[in-house]
């Protein structure tokens, strides 16, 4: 049995640009869905449901991809999610910021000059603030080499003197102090290193849970029998 948490690297099988599972939904069945980026591993759609997506540096398999929202290069983009179906003998676990939690709390909106975390690869605690809730201008992003545009994204200042988020750290998730879940790490600015920005989960008919509605937090003290 492998065991596999949020945080973790991760990338899709013939692929080299790893970035990080974010964590752990269902969909009100049994079956677990690990998250990350479309970019990290749906290569634009260019990939296949079924594909094995395995641990960064490994053969392990932890999964097979299972959906993806699409990114255009020709329009201003919202989202950039996929979701890969775990592997029946892989075991997940929550990384939390706060370890009085094991597993995250609810699914909400952030709020302008709230403090955010997220959970580095090595599994440090990396801490900012909402610096804009939702950008209201394309946003010109360059992902794998690709230039699109983002609308839409929350902007998170750092301030803990590093930079909030890293290259090979996008899909992880953004956190509020109570360890409830606020979004989905995309990637830094390339002129102000102390930015970053994150796809909300809840954004008018825009977010991640507008898209997936019946999403819902993996959460082992009420989904392990």
């Amino acid at each position: 049995m492998s065991f596999i948490y949020n945080g973790m690297q991760i990338l899709r099988r013939g692929t080299t640009n790893s970035g990080t599972l974010g964590g752990f939904f269902t969909f009100g069945g049994n079956e677990i869905f690990g998250i990350s980026n479309n970019h990290v591993l749906a290569n634009f759609g260019f990939c296949e449901v079924g594909d094995f997506i395995c641990r960064a540096g490994s053969d392990i398999v932890v999964g097979s991809l299972q959906c993806w929202v699409k990114l255009d290069l020709s329009q201003p983009n919202y989202l950039d999610i996929a979701l890969f179906k775990l592997a029946p003998d892989v075991k997940p676990y929550w990384r939390m910021p706060f370890s009085h939690n094991s597993s995250p709390g609810n699914i909400r909106l952030a709020e302008e000059g709230e403090s955010v975390y997220m959970v580095a690869n090595n599994g440090s605690i990396k801490t900012g603030i909402i610096n804009q809730l939702f950008t209201d201008e394309d946003l010109n992003v360059d992902l794998n080499g690709n230039n699109l545009r983002f609308l839409g994204l929350t902007e998170v200042l750092s301030t803990s003197g590093i930079p909030f988020s890293v290259q090979g750290e996008s899909g992880s998730l953004v956190f509020g102090s109570n360890n409830d879940l606020l979004g989905i790490l995309m990637g830094s600015s390339k002129n102000n290193s102390s930015l970053s920005y994150y796809v909300p989960f809840i954004h008018q008919n825009l977010g991640i849970c507008a898209v997936y509605p019946n999403i819902r937090v993996w959460n082992p003290a009420k989904n392990y029998s």
